[in-house]
């Protein structure tokens, strides 16, 4: 998405100067997701595989549910997002807090939805604290690029279970070492891989039916997942059209209740967390999002506690 603003702002900024400008279209470009793949080395498929069913297979096994918001009987139909900034003096102190803990500001955000949601759902301390989170997999290839304007994410999931408790640090520990352990088995590439036998061994229309009587039975069973999405930092240069905007943020696709797209994007020194609302789900996303807020402003005034104490 950020790559495409980009083409656009670059486009207009050319036109401001030379109204003859034609963007020269990436026609030879590749938009094959194998430009990742090829970099995978064949040793590590059985540890793809192996994840791709230990996190998908064998939790169908046992269904507990996902978390969710609960969802208001509404008939509008109006979609809005829902925004909430971290402003530049808490962006700063929370990368601080997350390195001095061994975990990063990704970590930090998901541990503080987690926080959040428990606290303002009625969480019944069965339904399982999951998360389908979004992974960039240009990470694999050797110059971080793509050949073209192309999808080349991939999802993990991310289960602690029940155990949750008013320790933030504990939760935080628990996330990034699983994403320290993920990092490096291949993160994001497991349905790639693990799919690949249905797509070699059984027919296209075959192969897409199965697919969707999966995902159905997973919704139905109230196992699928919020997405989390980190977008990443958007870059001035980047955006500059005629002069750079004051606020610049990334917006997720807006879901069908109950599912949900979180996600969040860095500009200009501030971070801003946003997720698509139908009427339905306005309010407890309001809710949820303000919480998170609320809990990365505790985190700080922690500091400022221990340095009072200390004074």
């Amino acid at each position: 998405m950020k790559q495409i603003v980009k083409i656009v702002s670059s486009t207009y900024s050319s036109l401001a100067y030379n109204p003859e400008y034609r963007h020269k279209p990436n026609i030879d470009g590749d938009r094959s997701i194998w430009q990742v793949l090829r970099h995978v080395p064949w040793h590590a498929y059985p540890t793809i595989l192996y994840d791709y069913y230990r996190v998908y297979t064998i939790p169908c096994l046992f269904p507990f549910a996902s978390i969710h918001l609960p969802v208001v009987a509404d008939d509008d139909r109006t979609l809005e997002y829902v925004n909430r900034t971290v402003n530049e003096d808490l962006l700063k102190y929370l990368i601080e807090y997350g390195r001095q803990r061994d975990g990063t500001l990704n970590d930090i955000l998901i541990a503080t939805f987690l926080h959040a949601i428990t606290a303002v759902s009625d969480w019944d301390h069965k339904s399982q604290l999951r998360l389908r989170l979004t992974v960039d997999l240009r990470r694999f290839m050797p110059d971080g690029n793509g050949g073209g304007i192309c999808n080349l994410g991939g999802m993990e999931v991310i289960n602690l279970g029940t155990d949750i408790n008013d320790d933030f640090d504990y939760t935080l520990k628990r996330i990034s070492s699983f994403m320290k352990q993920r990092k490096a088995r291949w993160i994001g590439i497991n349905d790639y891989i693990g799919l690949a036998p249905l797509t070699v061994f059984f027919p296209h229309r075959l192969t897409e039916k199965l697919l969707l009587l999966a995902m159905q039975s997973v919704m139905n069973l109230g196992m699928d997942p919020y997405v989390f999405a980190n977008m990443g930092a958007i870059e001035q240069k980047d955006i500059t059209f005629d002069m750079p905007p004051v606020e610049a943020r990334l917006l997720p696709a807006v879901d069908y209740p109950p599912h949900i797209i979180i996600c969040f994007s860095s500009y200009n020194r501030s971070l801003t967390i946003s997720a698509g609302s139908w009427p339905c789900t306005k309010k407890q996303i309001e809710r949820c999002l303000g919480e998170m807020i609320v809990v990365l402003n505790a985190l700080s005034s922690e500091k400022a506690k221990d340095t009072e104490s200390v004074a």
